[in-house]
């Protein structure tokens, strides 16, 4: 996931090579989320967000923003917006 920023100077056939594999590394994370421990949802977690990249409105106790790693950002923002509840505003989801 880390190197589809780097390939945005490469052709139009490895970025979307890169994309599909971002995608499918996705989907994994998600089949393995239930059986997964605390530590490798931590681990999950930090492969797709920023430092800080959880924003909680601690009044309403709900997770409010998400700011993705940029390499993540384009396909999380395609899966999540399906939802209706999310909307890509700058460099998150909100």
């Amino acid at each position: 996931m880390f190197t589809l920023p780097a390939l945005l100077e490469q052709g139009t056939e490895i970025i979307r090579q890169a994309a599909l594999s971002v995608g499918e590394a996705l989907t994994e994370m998600t089949a393995s989320w239930g059986e997964a421990t605390p530590e490798e949802r931590r681990d999950i977690v930090g492969e797709l967000l920023m430092v800080e990249g959880l924003v909680y409105d601690l009044e309403r106790q709900v997770i409010v923003g998400l700011i993705p790693r940029p390499s993540v950002l384009p396909i999380l923002a395609l899966g999540i917006q399906q939802t209706g509840k999310w909307e890509q505003r700058e460099e998150g989801l909100w």
